[in-house]
């Protein structure tokens, strides 16, 4: 397998306010090596805004999932 091919776990925390009021989510997202923070933001806010539509973002976090 070659580096770029290579995938890592990263556990994240997404918080939104929308029309409905404050909402949160987290979970576990496997991406490729190449994956810029900006790329896994995008994804997890587009996500959430089919679900709860138009939103803003409170807070948001990505770290390795390890201890």
């Amino acid at each position: 397998m070659s580096a770029s091919d290579q995938t890592t776990d990263w556990h994240w925390v997404l918080t939104l306010q929308t029309d409905r009021g404050t909402v949160g989510d987290t979970g576990v997202i496997t991406l490729p090596a190449r994956a810029s923070r900006h790329d896994v933001f995008r994804r997890l806010y587009e996500q959430q805004a089919q679900h709860y539509g138009a939103a803003a973002v409170l807070f948001f976090d990505l770290q390795p999932d390890q201890l």
